[in-house]
Order: C-alpha cells, then sequence, then structure tokens
C-alpha cells in the first residue's frame, strides 16, 4: 500500500511539473533586431530570451515565425500557444496570461532621413501616410486616435523598405528598433515620440499557471542578473535596464 501511495505522489508531481505540461506553440513576427533568422534558428533580442526562459523552466515548445496579424489569430484562437513580443495594452489585458517585460520604451514615429516630412504634433502626423503592421498594437493605437492614413503591411521589414523608398511617410515603431537600424546604418530620423509601451511574452488562457510562474521566475532571473541587457546590447539594441521594476514586484 505504500509503494502504491510513493508512486501515484511521483506521478501526481510530474504531471503537475511546468516541464511535464502539453508542449507550447510560440509564435512571432520577423522584426530585427526582436525577431530574426540565423540559418534555420528564430534569433533576437526577443527570441534569445524566449528561448533562455523556456530551456531553464525545462518547458518544451516550438517556436515558429509568421506574419503578426496571422500569429496573433492563432495566439487568440488556439490552445497552449503564446505569441511575442506582444504590446501589453488595456485591450489585451485579459485575452491572455503575460510574462514580462522583455522589452518596452518609447515609441516612435520615423521618417527616412532628408524626407523632409516634419509634423510637430500628433494632429499634424495624421495628414501624412504612416507604415504599421496588420493587427499590431501601433495600428490600433494609431486608428484610435484618428489616424485614418495607414499603410498596413506584414511585417515590420516591408513597412520600413516602403518608408525608405518614400512610399509612405512615416513609421511608427519602438525606440529599440530604430536605434538598431540607426546602428546598421539605415537612413532614418526620429520625429515625434509617442507613449510607451511594454514588450511581453502574452499566453493562451489555457497555459497552466504553474507555467507561467515558471517562466515568469525565469525572466526576473535574466532582468536582474543583467542578461536582458546584454542581449539587447548584442543585437545592437539599448539596454532596458528593468531591473527596478522587477525589484518592485518582488
Amino acid at each position: 500500500m505504500k509503494r502504491k501511495l510513493a508512486i501515484a505522489a511521483v506521478f501526481a508531481a510530474w504531471f503537475g511539473s511546468p516541464a511535464a505540461a502539453e508542449p507550447l506553440t510560440v509564435l512571432t513576427e520577423p522584426y530585427p533586431a526582436y525577431t530574426y533568422m540565423r540559418g534555420d534558428e528564430i534569433v533576437g533580442a526577443g527570441a534569445d530570451q524566449v528561448h533562455a526562459m523556456m530551456k531553464r523552466a525545462g518547458i518544451a515548445y516550438k517556436m515558429h515565425m509568421l506574419p503578426w496579424a496571422r500569429a496573433y489569430q492563432m495566439a487568440t484562437r488556439d490552445p497552449m500557444t503564446c505569441i511575442f513580443a506582444a504590446a501589453h495594452t488595456p485591450e489585451r489585458d485579459k485575452l491572455f496570461k503575460w510574462v514580462e517585460p522583455l522589452g518596452g520604451g518609447k515609441v516612435l514615429l520615423i521618417r527616412r532621413a532628408g524626407s523632409g516630412v516634419s509634423p510637430r504634433t500628433v494632429d499634424e502626423a495624421k495628414n501624412y501616410i504612416v507604415g504599421v503592421q496588420r493587427g499590431d498594437y501601433a495600428a490600433d493605437y494609431l486608428t484610435k486616435q484618428g489616424f485614418t492614413k495607414l499603410d498596413l503591411a506584414s511585417d515590420f521589414g516591408l513597412t520600413l523598405k516602403k518608408l525608405i523608398s518614400g512610399r509612405i511617410d512615416l513609421a511608427m515603431t519602438s525606440e529599440a528598433a530604430y536605434r538598431a537600424e540607426l546602428a546598421k546604418g539605415q537612413p532614418l530620423e526620429e520625429v515625434l515620440s509617442m507613449p510607451t509601451a511594454i514588450y511581453a511574452l502574452a499566453c493562451s488562457l489555457d497555459v497552466p499557471d504553474a507555467t507561467i510562474r515558471a517562466l515568469q521566475k525565469e525572466l526576473d532571473q535574466i532582468v536582474l542578473s543583467g542578461e536582458q541587457d546584454r542581449i539587447y546590447v548584442q543585437h545592437g539594441m539599448p539596454e532596458q535596464r528593468f531591473q527596478s521594476l522587477i525589484k518592485k514586484t518582488d
């Protein structure tokens, strides 16, 4: 009898652990330098953190890169699915379970250097064609702010090409992504600063709480140890310096 109880306890502990849960499907989009392909591997400032979190927490997963609109639809529909780097907004809050911060900071309206496009206010910017990604936080935000001349692309790379070629006037992106493109020599200039955003791993509501806690624990350590900042710098992006944010929530 004691032997049966011991075996039952082992199985209960095993099946209740994050590592024993159904493998996660992890989705992202092409968005250098947060996420991009290096050979057959998805890497970047966001992807490297997610890989590390999953492996250290012992969670089985498969990562796929898709256009953002398709990935987001799957994340809201399919079980055991996570998506990154998703802006954590009030509208999205109850749709997912959140592991954060993978990054964040100012969001910018940028232009091609020397283009002469120079709105001085957000209202003036509404007169120009602004490039964003279909289904992205930026598209939702600008629509709510009254922007009607939005150019929707499947990914940031296409938006950037349109901006540099003069097919659109402005683009909205994070400051970190903008700095990374400047470091590559892209002819870009900041025009206006928009509200800040926090980027996260957003998981479907059926992902076990134990899995979310395990991932958050690993991300907290990545942030507090300075590893997150080192990852960002490795990919040509500025340090995030979120240590104080994590300490306040301990």
